[in-house]
């Protein structure tokens, strides 16, 4: 049995009692999968789609995101409790998808996402993500001017310690 359970007629996935954690692949998309070829359930309308999953490059694969499709919903069950959603999974219509459990019950979701850019395009030109996080890392703090930045609260720091370092040398 698996972390959830298909209502077509209600167009609902609950998710079963005791689960707090759920994979988008795996657990929601894989699952609805197997769900629609048994019985009849493809009578029902679709619940999902996938996209995403296609090479880019030697070993680089474009991230995958779900979407509920035709007013599908996640329920989780009734009892307070953290669930948490790994991967991309949204709606097209932008609502949530998740509705209330039933009761007065406190349920957290957290929504753990993939990065969903590889590369950032500005005026004809592509920079990938790595390029600019080492740009930052091994920006040279002496080229740092910008009050109120870290960059120069670092420097700020570097010099008070400097300076304390003369004086308790001073006093040797």
């Amino acid at each position: 049995m698996g972390k959830v359970t298909f209502d077509g007629i209600n167009k609902l996935i609950l998710v079963n009692y005791g689960e707090t954690e759920l994979d988008v692949k795996m657990d929601l998309y894989s699952e609805w999968k197997q769900w629609v070829l048994q019985l009849d359930n493809a009578k029902f309308e679709q619940a999902m789609v996938s996209i995403g999953g296609d090479t880019i490059s030697s070993g680089r694969y474009l991230g995958t995101t779900t979407f509920l499709e035709n007013n599908w919903k996640i329920k989780p069950y009734s009892w307070n409790h953290i669930l948490t959603i790994n991967g991309n999974l949204y709606t097209r219509d932008g609502s949530s998808p998740f509705i209330p459990c039933d009761g007065d019950f406190n349920v957290t979701i957290n929504l753990s996402t993939s990065n969903l850019i590889d590369a950032i395009a500005t005026n004809g030109s592509t920079v990938d993500t790595s390029s600019i996080a080492n740009a930052v890392w091994n920006q040279l703090l002496s080229q740092i001017i910008t009050e109120g930045s870290i960059g120069k609260l670092i420097q700020t720091l570097e010099k008070k310690i400097d300076d304390t370092e003369a004086i308790v040398m001073t006093l040797d």
